[in-house]
């Protein structure tokens, strides 16, 4: 019979034991990394602003003027996110026109210009975090971020050169439109300002590492998500886990409680090498909690799950870079070179 930690009160003293141990043990680590010396030209970009001032008079001119300034950006968003086609598309103007000129969607935009009347704060923490890019991936490009509305499409947009921060998606948990939208708490709860770095940082390097969702193990895509959580540990070093992860800090603790009983029932039920999608998905989608887990899990219990075996493996194989380990395709070997022991 596997006992499930329950006792919030005792995991919690346990993991802030934990990580005294772990400070009073180490060294240097990502957060002491010096990135002052590296020099990046940093500016968000707001088009939603730009967007939102085009007029019916000039309206063509405008938009030759938008294509101009923000290139392939304006058709994805036009394409991809607002849903109305390509420029050569006869309705274009006139469909973008509806967008612009929408009452709720301008509704939308009132908010977001409250909530993000200023981004210097923001703009501050994401200049920081692609300087720790840059310092383990010398010689990688560095995205315009360019800030925008989506009618609650999309959170992310990322192209060849940019990365597209939809900001009606991370309007707060109290903001009225998700209520109107009746979007699940679970999601709600990470539609909030301090999730854009975060995403930010795992957008542009997923846009990149493409993961094969329809022919690979659940390991695999444990290890994936590991491995991109370990890459935010270094590039936004001072930055809470739960952010990285989008877990409530219950939902931490509760995986930091039952991390040997997790990973007891992934080896049981002979699901690390599963290539079923239907039960892949119960471990890494997301979701409001990880079904046939107790009460009080997360979803996505394989990211953290991942997660930890990434630290481990990086902890006895120390000479590995974090670009090293990004490339490095196969998980068999990841976990096996970790000697992971989950911790009860």
């Amino acid at each position: 019979m596997r006992i499930w930690v329950k006792d919030k009160a005792k995991g919690a003293l346990g993991l802030l034991l934990g990580c005294a141990l772990l400070c009073a043990s180490c060294g240097t680590g990502p957060e002491d990394i010096d990135v002052s010396h590296l020099e990046l030209d940093f500016k968000i970009k707001r088009f939603e602003q730009a967007l939102f001032q085009l007029s019916t008079d000039s309206v063509e001119h405008q938009i030759q003027e938008l294509e101009k300034e923000y290139g392939e950006f304006f058709t994805f968003f036009a394409a991809g996110s607002i849903n109305i086609g390509r420029r050569d598309n006869p309705s274009f103007s006139t469909s973008l026109m509806g967008f612009v000129k929408d009452a709720q969607i301008n509704d939308v935009l009132s908010e977001v210009n409250t909530v993000f009347d200023n981004v210097d704060a923001l703009e501050a923490d994401l200049k920081d975090a692609f300087k720790h890019y840059m310092y383990y991936f010398p010689g990688q490009p560095v995205p315009q971020i360019v800030t925008y509305i989506s009618g609650f499409n999309s959170s992310l947009m990322a192209t060849d050169k940019a990365l597209g921060v939809g900001l009606d998606m991370y309007l707060g948990e109290s903001c009225k439109y998700y209520q109107m939208l009746t979007l699940p708490q679970y999601k709600i709860q990470n539609m909030v300002p301090e999730m854009i770095v975060s995403n930010c940082m795992r957008g542009w390097l997923t846009s990149e590492m493409v993961m094969d969702d329809e022919h690979s193990s659940l390991l695999e895509q444990m290890i994936y998500q590991g491995k991109v959580l370990y890459y935010l540990d270094h590039v936004i070093p001072n930055e809470e886990d739960r952010y990285k992860i989008g877990f409530t800090a219950d939902q931490l603790l509760w995986c930091n409680r039952n991390e040997e009983e997790m990973w007891k029932h992934l080896v049981d039920e002979k699901l690390l090498y599963t290539t079923d999608f239907t039960k892949i998905i119960k471990y890494v989608g997301e979701a409001p909690f990880t079904v046939g887990f107790p009460d009080g899990s997360p979803g996505r219990t394989g990211w953290w799950l991942g997660w930890q075996i990434v630290k481990a493996f990086m902890e006895n194989n120390e000479a590995l870079s974090l670009a090293e380990l990004m490339q490095m395709k196969d998980a068999e070997y990841i976990l096996r070179n970790s000697k992971y022991k989950p911790n009860r």
